[in-house]
């Protein structure tokens, strides 16, 4: 039986790099934008390769182990931890934001046919 696991840092990252995320960007403003342009470049920085199976989505093989690097980043890359922090914080200020991510942690753990329990939104690295 799969444990249940915090998707909070890859589904940040997933969201970055999705098409929604420009349509999202419109609606929650510059600020969710600016932040998650500033995740994606360290990803691609920082881990390319992950980046890329990102980008390319949940249909790619290497998809699955893209959101676990990013998970793992989140708690041991300083720079990492505080970019997916600047999102959440945007995206926090917005009233439809927490929506738009509880979509996107879903997502990331049906990878994983993982349970999911949201409950109070904070993070902490």
């Amino acid at each position: 039986m799969v444990e249940p696991i915090s998707f909070t840092a890859a589904a940040i990252a997933t969201l970055v790099f999705s098409e929604t995320f420009k349509e999202v960007g419109k609606t929650l403003g510059k600020g969710t934008l600016d932040a998650g342009g500033r995740l994606a470049k360290l990803l691609w920085e920082k881990r390319p390769g992950a980046a890329k199976a990102l980008e390319a989505g949940e249909e790619t093989p290497e998809y699955r182990d893209a959101i676990v690097e990013v998970e793992t980043l989140a708690k041991t890359d300083s720079d990492i931890a505080a970019a997916i922090q600047a999102v959440m914080q945007a995206m926090q200020a917005q009233p439809q934001g927490q929506q738009i991510v509880n979509s996107f942690v879903h997502k990331a753990a049906n990878v994983y046919n993982a349970p999911v329990t949201i409950g109070k939104q904070e993070i902490n690295f």
